[in-house]
């Protein structure tokens, strides 16, 4: 099984504090067989699987930002906000050492680990070779990692006879939170809003988390990640939810779509987009015209919506999703103004409702959870599969050829171009190996 391994081996260091010096050593990283660390030493003029630093810094690091690196995707978009890349990326640690530069990004089941080289033209002791490409491992690998080496600067300091180091009082915290699922939650929801611990409120979290009991513990995840890098206050609540359900929801008929079955389950072995392709092909071996498109009534049908969901409000909201009111009610609320956009978030909450089953409310967002990449990857091949979309093709990628497939299917030109470029229809960053910086 493929591993993720940070090691120490020990040097002499005659200055700083007794926890820098008691850590420090040739720090080598490596995720299976990708050595993370390599790089040229300028100081001795020879190549090294690692640079010299003191690992007490990255352990701190380490465990200080642990939650977000078990929960936090990496942000959508092309701009990250503030905040993001100093929990994800050890080359922002600093304490004057020159670190890898390493991005650690995980969508809630599986982590994206890359290593860039060194950028060109910078003069510093230690230049990075960075890794040929990056490699994705379940986060218990990742844990695994971590914990064992976070033990080991421990093991290190104690031998030196320090106790009771910063290092020691964030690991016990970290210890009792994972052990707690009340603490457990309250810490996965800071970081899913791109904070570090305390750096909300503690009855900001609480009021949100209270919501779980009316929407779902999960649902209230996937709108605290939608939120992460805008002001965290901004996260609709159980109110807001339901008021914007109440003006722009369209009745639906959940009863009368059956869509569960032997799906693939969520899992940390398998990518998100392998999920959601699976079970689109499961939908599609059903329709009548399984390597055709989906024309606006059939896939109202299977969400069980009438076709006038497709109809532009007046003031679109914030995010679609579907939403049980009263226990008995499910509405459903779409936010594109084109009638493409509105089918593929339609096709986005059929497929979240066959992956994931029942919930009070199920979101589609822009975010890059592990459940929105899914939701993205069904509609996709719901809507516009790989296979087919490539045989009309023809060779021909003109523009004037992706309009009329996009026609065709029901779905944007970009989309149609975006599974031609792809081959697989995986689209806005979805792949687990996306770029992540």
């Amino acid at each position: 099984m493929t591993d993720f391994r940070i090691a120490l081996s020990p040097e002499h260091l005659a200055e700083g504090s007794a926890e820098e010096r008691a850590a420090f050593g040739h720090l080598v990283v490596k995720a299976g067989n990708l050595l993370l660390s390599e790089g040229f030493d300028n100081l001795v003029d020879i190549r090294r699987d690692g640079p010299l630093v003191s690992g007490y810094h990255l352990a701190e690091w380490l465990l200080w930002h642990w939650w977000r690196l078990r929960c936090e995707p990496s942000p959508s978009g092309v701009v990250h906000y503030h905040g993001w890349g100093g929990s994800h990326r050890m080359a922002e640690i600093g304490e004057g050492y020159v670190w890898p530069a390493i991005t650690i990004a995980s969508d809630g089941f599986r982590t994206l680990i890359r290593s860039d080289p060194s950028k060109d033209g910078g003069v510093s002791s230690f230049r990075y070779y960075g890794s040929p490409h990056a490699t994705v491992l379940p986060w218990s690998t990742v844990e695994r990692g971590i914990d064992e080496f976070v033990e080991n600067i421990m093991a290190h300091t104690a031998a030196k006879g320090l106790r009771c180091t910063n290092l020691d009082l964030i690991r016990s915290d970290l210890v009792a939170e994972r052990g707690d699922p009340g603490r457990t939650m309250f810490r996965r929801l800071e970081a899913l809003l791109g904070m570090d611990p305390d750096d909300l409120p503690e009855e900001f979290i609480s009021s949100r988390l209270a919501d779980a009991g009316q929407l779902g513990g999960e649902a209230v995840e996937e709108l605290a990640a939608a939120t992460a890098g805008a002001e965290s206050r901004s996260m609709l609540t159980a109110e807001d939810v339901g008021r914007i359900a109440l003006e722009h929801g369209e009745e639906m008929r959940v009863g009368d779509t059956p869509l569960s079955g032997d799906n693939q389950a969520p899992s940390e072995e398998v990518s998100a987009v392998e999920i959601g392709f699976s079970a689109a092909r499961r939908v599609r071996g059903s329709l009548s015209r399984p390597d055709g498109g989906v024309d606006n009534r059939s896939l109202a049908e299977l969400a069980g919506v009438s076709v006038s969901v497709y109809e532009s409000p007046p003031r679109r909201p914030p995010i679609s999703f579907t939403l049980r009111v009263n226990g008995s009610r499910d509405l459903a609320v779409l936010r594109g103004a084109s009638v493409e956009n509105r089918r593929f978030d339609l096709a986005r909450l059929v497929g979240d409702r066959m992956i994931w089953g029942e919930s009070p409310l199920r979101v589609s967002t822009d975010a890059n959870t592990y459940r929105q990449k899914a939701q993205r990857a069904f509609a996709v091949e719901l809507l516009a599969p790989a296979a087919s979309v490539s045989a009309r093709a023809e060779s021909d990628s003109s523009h004037e050829r992706l309009e009329e497939m996009a026609r065709d299917f029901g779905v944007s030109p970009i989309l149609i171009d975006e599974v031609l470029r792809s081959g697989r229809g995986a689209v806005r960053g979805d792949s687990d190996l996306a770029d992540a910086a």
